[in-house]
């Protein structure tokens, strides 16, 4: 991970949105790059699939990502993945909500959605969606292919 050091309350890497964050290699070459361009309480579902939300409110979230070539050398896991698992959901209490994915999972067009898998060198624009009861709080974004090393946070 790279970039300021302001840290939450929660020891995650605060960031405003549409501002860069990414993940950097153990000699600081960059393998990713992304930007959390909007976060939409209240959003509606437009897969004509979906069904109301089980929490209260689906929240969409707009990511634009950038890989380099550099992530083509990386043995274990040469791609990238963003998912309605890879979030959590702070409400304005400070308290976490236990499901965030609630009935998100069938919300979007597939072609709003981010593809399955980021590979080396791709350039990527889509959404992710959350089922949540809260319309405010803070977004964490604690990914599984960070095995536990960080997360970053977005206050909406």
């Amino acid at each position: 991970m790279y970039g300021e050091s302001v840290t939450s309350e929660r020891g995650n890497l605060v960031k405003e949105i549409g501002q860069v964050a990414g993940t950097v290699t153990d000699t600081g070459e960059t393998l990713m790059q992304f930007t959390i361009t909007a976060i939409e309480p209240d959003f509606e579902c437009n897969s004509g699939y979906s069904e109301p939300p089980a929490n209260g409110n689906f929240i969409a979230v707009t990511m634009d990502i950038q890989t380099t070539a550099a992530l083509a050398q990386v043995e274990d896991m040469p791609y990238y993945t963003f998912s309605e698992y890879d979030f959590k959901v702070i409400g304005p209490d400070g308290t976490r909500e236990n499901d965030s994915t609630g009935n998100a999972f069938m919300c979007l067009d597939s072609a709003d959605s981010l593809p399955s898998q980021i590979g080396p060198g791709e350039h990527v624009v889509g959404k992710v969606v959350l089922d949540s009861k809260y319309t405010s709080g803070a977004l964490v974004l604690s990914p599984g292919w960070m095995w536990g090393t960080g997360a970053w946070e977005w206050v909406f």
